[in-house]
């Protein structure tokens, strides 16, 4: 792809940033999110074009479709190295299936970012939300609302990788002055009502149980949806930043949000492959994000209504 369809393709406010910079030193960046439309992904585009904005660069949006995201990327990569931007920056919905593609990205001079997800390519950057962090947030939340010997479940996605956040969960748990064991409880999400169906079992099923942690969004949506069908619950703590969990945490059918600082990522991501290092890049970064606790209390606040609303920020 020549620079000047490049630029045409681009949504018309990054077309204008492209015109302004056209003059400088600027760097075409592709950025490629695992999935559809969601609010994380809006926070992570608005620091990426906070970034690409501060340091005189061009970011070209490429969703995947559904219902194959992993297929879509993988047509998005072909594309995108025939046309070599400076810089793919990518979240891999397969990266097993993807590695190649970035690997030959990578070999013919394109600067790599990764999103969230590790992939075995050469890369120049991998900044994630720092999920271990997410489990002690959780973990010191719910010591405070569990009894002594009480019992805590943490609630996972079957097949997602969520074993950092049940090791911290575990480990500050454990180490609290009235310990409290931890038990995992998978749902399965290939069939969304099923999964509802599941998530009100669990809750129904709780006598036993005096705090839950959502390990992942759906999760967290799925538990909300069950709790607010049941009532009374223990108390849940969810991870995400959906508009329906922030409404869930208002209403009161979970107790406390650890939401990822997604426009940190983006901006994170951009900075390390156009920021001031670019000459120089440090190969194999990694950056860990990390996440910040939510309650009722300063859902409200001045600091926590900023930080949510981070998709509606300005790029400058």
């Amino acid at each position: 792809m020549r620079r000047r369809d490049f630029l045409r393709c681009l949504p018309v406010p990054l077309a204008g940033l492209a015109t302004a910079c056209r003059d400088a030193v600027s760097r075409r960046v592709a950025f490629v999110p695992s999935g559809v439309p969601s609010l994380y992904w809006e926070c992570c585009r608005a620091g990426a074009l906070a970034a690409a904005n501060n340091y005189a660069a061009v970011v070209r949006w490429e969703s995947p479709s559904r219902p194959d995201p992993a297929a879509s990327q993988r047509a998005i990569l072909g594309a995108l190295v025939a046309g070599q931007p400076d810089a793919i920056v990518i979240c891999p919905a397969d990266p097993a299936d993807l590695a190649p593609l970035l690997q030959q990205a990578s070999q013919s001079g394109i600067a790599v970012g990764l999103i969230d997800t590790p992939c075995e390519t050469a890369y120049a950057v991998c900044v994630r939300s720092d999920i271990a962090e997410a489990g002690r947030l959780a973990a010191r939340y719910l010591a405070a609302k569990i009894p002594e010997g009480g019992r805590a479940a943490i609630v996972v996605t079957a097949g997602d990788q969520s074993d950092l956040s049940e090791d911290a969960l575990i480990d500050e748990l454990g180490g609290m002055p009235k310990p409290v064991s931890v038990a995992e409880r998978p749902l399965n999400f290939a069939d969304e009502i099923a999964a509802l169906r599941q998530a009100d079992a669990l809750l129904r099923a709780s006598a036993n149980i005096q705090g839950v942690f959502c390990a992942a969004e759906r999760t967290s949506i799925a538990l909300a949806r069950a709790s607010r069908g049941i009532g009374k619950t223990p108390p849940i703590v969810g991870y995400g930043s959906d508009f329906a969990l922030q409404q869930a945490l208002r209403d009161g059918a979970i107790d406390a949000l650890v939401v990822p600082d997604a426009f940190q990522v983006g901006y994170s991501a951009l900075e390390a492959i156009v920021g001031p290092s670019r000459d120089a890049p440090t190969a194999g970064l990694d950056i860990e994000i990390p996440p910040r606790l939510i309650t009722r209390d300063n859902l409200d606040s001045q600091e926590t209504r900023a930080f949510l609303d981070a998709a509606f920020r300005r790029a400058d």
